[in-house]
């Protein structure tokens, strides 16, 4: 659908900016002239006027006089349209970037919450794997050494894996912090009726301090920052 104006309208608004400024030129230049000359100058000097400057010949000057008017008319009424629509498209310009700077801001709060939800999503599953070993990994009194040595190898695996992916894809103070689970010793240990001996009663709740650290990163988008 074509929005722009017909050829009478534009003529219309070129008309209504041209006219008041050719009027102005004629009337208070060419149209005073010729009475001036007649009707206030003295008889003297008005005889002069006539004899340098004959009425044949003003006359003509005037017809030429009022066509350059129209030519000055005509480009004055091209500089004012020219300049309201210079006016109009920064402002068209200035409304379409305040839009796409909006659009930008928009489509940047998305993509950071969707990678926000993504590495949620990531520590959620780590958090998840180490479940089991929470509880305590499957050992009981009648499990061999080598059972428990796997217990504390899993241990071992899962944290390294944890801390390198926060590391990479988060920050490495979401790395350190995972680790810290200094204010959480300070409170004491639970004592689990299914571990076998001290160390791995320590076990369960070492994993449990890193997987609260998790916890609390999965609440909060306070360590994903340097």
């Amino acid at each position: 659908m074509n929005d722009d104006p017909n050829f009478f309208a534009r003529f219309y608004e070129f008309a209504v900016a041209l006219i008041p400024y050719w009027w102005l030129l004629v009337s208070s230049g060419l149209f005073a002239v010729e009475p001036m000359i007649e009707g206030v100058i003295p008889t003297k000097w008005k005889t002069v006027i006539n004899k340098q400057w004959p009425k044949k010949l003003r006359h003509k000057h005037f017809r030429l006089a009022a066509v350059a008017a129209l030519l000055l008319s005509s480009f004055f009424a091209f500089d004012d349209v020219n300049t309201r629509s210079r006016v109009l498209q920064r402002e068209v310009t200035r409304l379409t970037g305040e839009k796409d700077q909006a659009n930008n801001a928009l489509y940047s709060t998305q993509s950071a919450t969707r990678a926000r939800a993504a590495i949620k999503s990531k520590i959620m599953d780590y958090y998840t794997e180490a479940e089991p070993l929470s509880r305590g990994g499957g050992i009981t009194a009648r499990s061999s050494k080598e059972d428990y040595k796997k217990y504390e190898e899993k241990i071992s695996d899962w944290k390294k894996r944890t801390r390198a992916w926060l590391n990479k894809n988060v920050s490495a103070g979401a790395g350190s912090r995972f680790e810290d689970y200094q204010a959480q010793l300070s409170l004491g240990q639970a004592t689990y009726t299914n571990a076998i001996h001290t160390e791995h009663n320590w076990y369960m709740n070492y994993v449990g301090y890193l997987r609260n650290n998790l916890s609390k990163m999965i609440e909060s988008d306070a360590w994903d920052k340097p």
